[in-house]
């Protein structure tokens, strides 16, 4: 893996991920939104979306990131996204992320 990731790349997965992603499904503090109806933290999936933002820089596939996604769903989290959430999340980051 080579690259590295900025901090408006990672604020900007961020958001992605709490309107796209979240297979927790709660919502996330993302400074306006802080609050009791927003339980997660903001860096509530930043180990994972770290691995998969170094991933993509590295140049892997749409399948590769999608098939870690689902690991990081079903192995780690203990919960399965929806598919068209999840390709639509990756679409998204992949147009947020600077190629190394």
């Amino acid at each position: 893996m080579a690259g590295k990731i900025t901090a408006n790349e990672l604020r900007a997965a961020r958001f992605l991920c709490d309107e796209l992603w979240n297979p927790i499904g709660l919502p996330m503090q993302l400074g306006s939104t802080d609050g009791p109806e927003h339980p997660l933290p903001a860096d509530e999936y930043d180990g994972y979306l770290n691995k998969i933002m170094l991933e993509l820089k590295a140049g892997a596939s749409t399948e590769q990131l999608r098939d870690l996604l689902i690991q990081f769903e079903q192995h780690i989290l203990g919960r399965e996204g929806k598919a068209d959430r999840r390709d639509k999340f990756l679409d998204e980051l992949r147009n947020s992320i600077t190629p190394v």
